[in-house]
């Protein structure tokens, strides 16, 4: 019996100790499974701060983004203003100088009248109508309009950004709070694991600990998730925004663009108007009027229309440019008419010339005739008188030749000064074309690149 209750003491020693190890081992997983489960958290939270973060560039990035987009569509879209101001500005002293040539050549004096028995002084000219007072620029007030519109979208905009850095700033301080509970989880854990060591009555204050720490990342997650909720809907808020004020944009610029064509229309069509009339009054010669006892006027010419109203308009450097070396062009065609005018003038006075000695040449061929009758010595003068005229009539022959030449050669160039004005004409309009396809191409490319 006494050896049996040794065996049997050695035994329950033996299994006293093996549930010691085992025990102590269950501790040590215990810890090690805390340990895990603090790591996983501890990784958790920090992915999900990463996020944010990532988040928060992204949003950065792209609110500079839209910024500088709407900065260069404003500027883009000033530029195109004052271009179109100084173009109108340019077709208006072009209009102006026209009207300038057209009074004065009508204030050129007419010849005077005569008459057989009295003499009557013309009637004077009823003078053109005075044309309307100019007026101010009519969409002046829609340009406004449209200026305190954008501005109105730019001050949404700039409050619906102070709310997103608002709602930023508070996730900010949420997070550090929350990283400051996960600082101060440690602490109650270390005290657990030294309580654990002591007694094993510390395992129930770990549990509630734990549901405790659940119910608080719980509670984190929900504020989180509500912060992600109310982030989006923002985003999703200025995105409408910025498509708003991307349709109205470009509803603006197609409406700004239709009255600017319109507007180069109606200048195009008066300035072709005004040269019509310059060509005609060019072409009209003055005649002498010459009566018994009354007198006959030129009906009074019918006074310019007005200009329509004003509107604006832009242009470039190359524009007037392109002006000017058409005028230049119109200028050397108009000099090269002239001379035109005054070797054909040259060449009719020579050929009056020739008519007077081919008309003079046959009185010497009667004279000749005779003294050939009369006597045979005057056969060699005769000779001598032949190739004298031969000689001139060659030397009259080559320099008509010389004036049909110069006269060609001048026609001609008039054709390539004219073939010259028409092109650079095209060039301009298809430059033109090309520069308002090329700026609406580049505000459609920075709008849909700023949505």
């Amino acid at each position: 019996m006494e050896r049996r209750l040794g065996e049997v003491d050695f035994t329950l020693s033996k299994y006293k100790d093996e549930i010691i190890d085992l025990q102590n081992a269950k501790e040590k997983l215990q810890h090690n499974e805390a340990n895990l489960n603090k790591l996983l958290e501890i990784e958790k939270l920090q992915t999900k701060s990463f996020k944010i973060k990532c988040l928060e560039r992204e949003q950065l990035s792209r609110e500079s983004q839209s910024s500088k987009v709407f900065v260069e569509i404003q500027e883009k879209f000033n530029q195109m203003k004052d271009k179109y101001e100084s173009h109108i500005e340019d077709l208006e002293t072009h209009v102006n100088d026209l009207k300038d040539q057209l009074k004065r050549k009508e204030k050129i004096p007419h010849k005077e009248h005569f008459s057989v028995s009295t003499q009557t002084d013309p009637l004077p000219n009823k003078p053109p109508k005075p044309l309307p007072a100019k007026k101010h620029f009519e969409n002046t007030k829609e340009d406004a309009h449209l200026l305190a519109t954008i501005r109105g979208l730019q001050t949404d905009l700039a409050n619906k950004e102070k709310v997103i850095v608002r709602l930023q700033k508070e996730r900010e301080g949420s997070l550090k709070n929350l990283l400051d509970k996960n600082s101060f989880r440690s602490c109650p854990e270390k005290l657990s694991s030294q309580a654990r060591s002591n007694s094993a009555s510390s395992e129930k204050e770990l549990r509630t600990e734990k549901e405790l720490r659940t119910e608080k990342e719980l509670r984190n997650e929900k504020e989180l998730r509500r912060e992600e909720e109310t982030l989006q809907r923002l985003k999703s808020e200025r995105d409408a925004l910025r498509r708003q004020v991307f349709v109205e944009i470009q509803e603006k610029f197609n409406q700004m663009k239709d009255k600017y064509e319109s507007h180069i229309e109606d200048l195009e069509t008066h300035v072709n108007d005004l040269k019509d009339q310059l060509k005609r009054k060019e072409k009209i010669p003055h005649k002498e009027h010459f009566s018994v006892s009354t007198q006959t006027d030129p009906l009074p010419s019918k006074p310019p229309k007005p200009l329509p109203a004003k509107k604006h308009f832009e242009n470039t450097k190359e524009d007037a440019h392109l002006l000017a070396t058409i005028r230049g062009l119109q200028t050397d065609l108009a000099n090269k008419e002239k001379v035109i005018v005054r070797l054909q003038k040259e060449r009719e006075g020579s050929l009056k010339n020739l008519l007077d000695k081919n008309s003079f040449r046959s009185c010497p061929e009667k004279l000749s005739s005779q003294a050939r009758s009369n006597s045979a010595s005057s056969e060699k003068e005769l000779r001598t008188e032949k190739e004298l005229r031969t000689e001139k009539e060659l030397r009259n022959e080559k320099e008509l030749r010389r004036e049909e030449e110069t006269l060609q050669r001048l026609k001609s160039e008039r054709d390539t000064l004219r073939r010259q004005v028409v092109g650079l004409e095209e060039d301009y309009r298809a430059l033109k074309a090309k520069r308002i396809q090329d700026v609406s191409f580049d505000i459609f490319k920075s709008l849909y690149f700023y949505c």
